[in-house]
Order: C-alpha cells, then sequence, then structure tokens
C-alpha cells in the first residue's frame, strides 16, 4: 500500500535574532554565538511547551463545540437504482 503523506498545521519558530532582542528587552547582553548556544539549549524545552499548548487549545476547541461551527458538508452518494 502507498504511504499518505501526512498534512501539517501550525508550526512556530524562533531566530537567534528573537533570541538577542528579548535578551536585550530584559536587559542581557548575548553575542549572536551566545543567541545560538542558548536557543540550541532550550529547543526542546520550547517543543514540549509548544505541544502541550496546541493540544490545550485543540481540547478546548472540541469542549466549547468550535468542531460543530466547521463541519464539512459532504456531498451524498446516489443510491444505485435497480
Amino acid at each position: 500500500m502507498a504511504r499518505q503523506a501526512v498534512a501539517r498545521f501550525a508550526s512556530v519558530w524562533w531566530t537567534v535574532e528573537d533570541i538577542k532582542e528579548q535578551a536585550e528587552n530584559d536587559n542581557i547582553k548575548l553575542t549572536t554565538a551566545e543567541a545560538r548556544r542558548f536557543l540550541t539549549a532550550i529547543e526542546e524545552n520550547i517543543e514540549d511547551a509548544a505541544v502541550r499548548a496546541g493540544w490545550d487549545v485543540i481540547t478546548y476547541a472540541f469542549a466549547s463545540g468550535e468542531h460543530r461551527k466547521h463541519k464539512v458538508i459532504r456531498s451524498q452518494r446516489h443510491k444505485p437504482t435497480n
């Protein structure tokens, strides 16, 4: 059986420049190399937090009936005639 491509939804990423900007906002000076090492060190934590936040949004959307608002209307198949 042919393998089906998996559709992906919602991607987030941060750049070294994002880290340097946030550090500056927090009165922390980082070189580009330091910002890269910092981002690499916390990358897995960011991924884990993003996945948890995504599941929270999905769970809340189901609980609040969001899935009913976005139903796909499928055409009815014609019944074969005898």
